[in-house]
C-alpha cells in the first residue's frame, strides 16, 4: 500500500513538472510535504511568490499556522500539507485555477486522509466547487474543516483574528466531540 501511494504520487509529480495547462507553469511548482501515510491533510491556497523555503505558508502566516497545529496536537511531521494551486502565482488572484483541481483531487485519493483542513476560500472552492461556511462536517468518510486562511489575521487584525479563533473553536469542539485530542484555547497573543 505504501509503495503504491509513493509510486502514484511520484507519477503525479512528473505530470505536474510537465504541465502546460496555464501560464503559471512557467513559474516554480511546489509539491506537498509530510508523510504520504498521513491521516490529516492541510490544503492551503498557493505557493507564495515571496516564499524563501519549502514551507507551505508564507513567513507572515507561518507563525499563526504553527500555533494552530500546536493547539490541535498536530506537527508538520504528522500531516500532509499541500496547496490548491500547485505553482507560484506571480500576483495575488482570487479565482481557483481549475487546471490544478484535477491534480488536487488525485492527490486526495492517493493520500486517503481521514481529516482535511481547507485553509481559505481557494482551497474550499478547489475541493467543493463553491464556498462553504466555516464549519466541520463529514462527507464520504472524510471529515472536512473549513477554516479561514491564516493570512486573514494579518489582513484584518481585529475581525480576521476573531474569524480565525471562532473557526478554530468550532474545529476543537468538533474534534472533542469525536474524541480527537485537543488543547486549551488559542489566543494568538503577540501576533
Amino acid at each position: 500500500m505504501l509503495k503504491d501511494k509513493v509510486e502514484k504520487y511520484d507519477a503525479l509529480k512528473l505530470e505536474l513538472q510537465k504541465c502546460k495547462k496555464c501560464d503559471l507553469r512557467r513559474q516554480v511548482c511546489y509539491y506537498a510535504t509530510g508523510p504520504i501515510t498521513a491521516t490529516v491533510m492541510v490544503i492551503g491556497q498557493a505557493p507564495s511568490l515571496y516564499r524563501k523555503s519549502e514551507e507551505h505558508f508564507s513567513e507572515m502566516s507561518r507563525n499563526i499556522f504553527n500555533k494552530f497545529l500546536d493547539e490541535l496536537h498536530l506537527t508538520k511531521e504528522d500531516i500532509w500539507i499541500t496547496n490548491a494551486i500547485k505553482c507560484v502565482e506571480p500576483h495575488k488572484r482570487t479565482g481557483v485555477d481549475l487546471n490544478c483541481k484535477s491534480y488536487l483531487k488525485r492527490e486526495i485519493k492517493i493520500v486517503q486522509p481521514n481529516e482535511i483542513f481547507l485553509m481559505g476560500c481557494v482551497a474550499t472552492h478547489a475541493v467543493f466547487g463553491s464556498a462553504k461556511p466555516y464549519k466541520s462536517f463529514k462527507e464520504k468518510g472524510i471529515t472536512y474543516h473549513v477554516m479561514p486562511h491564516p493570512m486573514v489575521v494579518l489582513y484584518d487584525p481585529e475581525e480576521g483574528k476573531k474569524k480565525f479563533l471562532d473557526a478554530l473553536k468550532r474545529v476543537k469542539e468538533y474534534r472533542q466531540t469525536h474524541r480527537i485530542k485537543v488543547r486549551k484555547q488559542l489566543t494568538l497573543e503577540g501576533i
